[in-house]
């Protein structure tokens, strides 16, 4: 009898748990004529502007990926952030190279953390947009 209200309470909370996805190349299917170097720059940026420094994994020097988490008491809320390699077209229709950009949320703090997801995604997007031109997947 004592393993029902075990089984009940891992049932609420695997479902409690939240996850989502945001993808300028999947959801919008643009990405921006920029570099390497930029590309990781507006990544670590975005997460460092949303978390606190002490809740942020930058990555290793070679990844083009940072994350931030929030965390209150048993509650945990993951956000991260990744730059990916792309072609594409520009406006005019010369093929570029660039990086689009990928922002996933998951953990049990959906409202919170989908929060931070949703500022992370934003702010990507408007750095992106100011250091390079759009460009569109065909």
């Amino acid at each position: 009898m004592r393993i029902l209200p075990a089984i009940l309470a891992l049932s609420l909370s695997a479902l409690s748990a939240c996850s989502s996805t945001q993808s300028t190349i999947a959801n919008e299917k643009t990405g921006y004529a920029i570099s390497r170097k930029q590309a990781k720059e507006i990544v670590e940026s975005s997460i460092l502007a949303n978390f606190s420094p002490d809740y942020v994994n930058p990555g290793p020097e070679s990844s083009l990926t940072s994350s931030g988490y929030i965390r209150f008491a048993l509650d945990t809320h993951t956000v991260n952030a990744t730059a990916i390699p792309m072609r594409g077209v520009l406006h005019d229709g010369t093929p570029s190279e660039g990086y689009g950009f990928e922002v996933v949320s998951f953990g049990t703090m959906p409202i919170s953390g989908g929060s931070k997801a949703k500022g992370v995604y934003h702010l990507i997007k408007q750095q992106a947009q100011m250091a390079g031109r759009v460009l569109k997947i065909q």
